[in-house]
């Protein structure tokens, strides 16, 4: 692909930095002081209203947008929160709130699950990514727009900033 379109768009590298943050204003995440992101657009590799927001935009641009539940982690719609005895994890796994594991549940079906919290003997676990039901306020600063690799475009995935980044 070659064009000197420096636009987003479907299989172009995109390098951005930014901060997350809910409603309620607590930062989540930010590249600010480190490495910005990046991403291959059009593959997946963000939430898809966020790939929306962002097509079209052209490096030096800013985006400052709120993605409602729905076009983020989605609504709260699990049991809510389950405490499981320590014992019911592998006892050389180390637990870390926020972890994301998949456990076969009582019906038999794989389920994904997040860590929420630890005491001694117990794990408090939940069906519902830590961040559903939240409203997610993204604040984006577009650095550089590129054309991808056919390898990237092949992979799914960007191999660095400029595409020669190994595996």
């Amino acid at each position: 692909m070659t064009t000197n379109d420096k636009s987003i768009r479907e299989g172009t590298v995109v390098q951005f930095h930014f901060t997350l943050t809910t409603d309620a204003g607590q930062e989540i995440e930010s590249t600010t002081g480190a490495d910005p992101m990046v991403y291959l657009h059009g593959a997946n590799n963000l939430m898809p209203a966020l790939e929306t927001h962002l097509a079209g935009m052209t490096p030096g641009k800013n985006l400052d947008v709120t993605l409602a539940p729905e076009d983020g982690f989605g609504s709260r719609s699990g049991e809510g929160t389950q405490a499981w005895p320590r014992s019911a994890f592998p006892a050389d796994i180390e637990l870390i709130v926020g972890m994301q594991f998949t456990a076969t549940n009582e019906n038999g079906s794989d389920e994904d699950y997040w860590v929420l919290g630890m005491e001694e003997e117990m794990v408090y676990v939940d069906t519902d990514h830590p961040l559903a039901g939240e409203s997610l306020r993204f604040v984006i600063d577009v650095i550089s727009v590129r054309s991808a690799t056919d390898e990237e475009i092949a992979h799914g995935h960007p191999h660095g900033p400029d595409g020669h980044a190994a595996h």
